[in-house]
């Protein structure tokens, strides 16, 4: 038979600034941008590039995430240990011998060229990898728990699971659609409350999350993507059907509902 089940995601805010990734390493407190420049003339800055390219390319994003930027030359020796210690640090190769090289959260980029089509990606990439990881919670890829906690259905609450990416163009608009959900709307004169569950699909377990709801769902291929929600026994797969049909649905009274594969007797 066909069990209609009530998902809500279990989050659990961690208080510590020093938190162990789920490969167990301590994760920093900060975003760490190495540049590596080979400049052999003393009156030559050449990390000024590099900045202009930094302050361009990241926009309003570098406040997204604290970072600091630490620039050698490895001319120099010092600059040149100092490359060869955040090498051996973050497991890579030693044969990089090309400058310049940027290396963001153990990806190393060589040349201005790739540089500057890579630091913002790099960047967001490196914040969601540190930060989302220190604020939240969510089971190891071995655990036993469940992907979803099942719950006795509320009429006084709806459940919006809403699935994005930081590095997405088209998650950033909608984020302003989700944010202007209220907390609660009324439906026949009653105040229902709202919860939305925003879920980053790099962190933790929330890939596996997303592509068991794609299943549950019937999601098309062309609409297995970020952003999407799923609100009642409805998926909405994109900025333009988010915008024009989440309040709609809301209105309804539909909050989660999975509709699980039929079991065998």
């Amino acid at each position: 038979m066909v069990r209609i089940v009530i998902l809500l995601i279990a989050l659990c805010l961690l208080c510590s600034c020093a938190t162990k990734s789920e490969a167990g390493a301590m994760l920093p407190d900060e975003i760490e941008i190495y540049f590596f420049h080979d400049t052999a003339c003393g009156s030559c800055d050449g990390a000024e590039e590099f900045y202009d390219i930094l302050y361009e390319e990241l926009g309003e994003s570098r406040s997204s995430f604290p970072y600091k930027v630490l620039s050698y030359n490895v001319f120099q020796t010092d600059g040149y240990t100092k490359y060869e210690q955040v090498l051996q640090e973050y497991g890579l190769s030693q044969d990089q011998r090309e400058f310049p090289v940027m290396i963001v959260y153990s990806k190393v980029f060589s040349g201005m060229e790739s540089i500057k089509k890579n630091i913002k990606e790099a960047f967001l990439t490196a914040g969601e990898d540190i930060f989302e990881k220190k604020s939240l919670y969510l089971p190891s890829l071995d655990s036993q728990q469940s992907l979803f906690t099942e719950v006795e259905m509320s009429p006084e609450k709806l459940t919006v699971l809403y699935f994005y990416r930081i590095t997405c163009d088209e998650c950033n608009r909608t984020e302003s659609v989700i944010r202007a959900i209220p907390e609660s709307i009324e439906v026949e004169g009653k105040p229902i409350s709202i919860e939305v569950v925003a879920l980053n699909t790099r962190s933790g377990r929330n890939g596996d999350r997303v592509r068991f709801l794609f299943d549950a769902y019937d999601v098309l291929p062309d609409d297995q993507m970020v952003p999407i929600v799923f609100v009642g026994e409805r998926y909405l797969a994109g900025y333009d059907a988010i915008a024009a049909n989440l309040r709609p649905l809301l209105e309804q009274s539909v909050g989660v509902r999975l509709l699980l594969a039929e079991e065998e007797q």
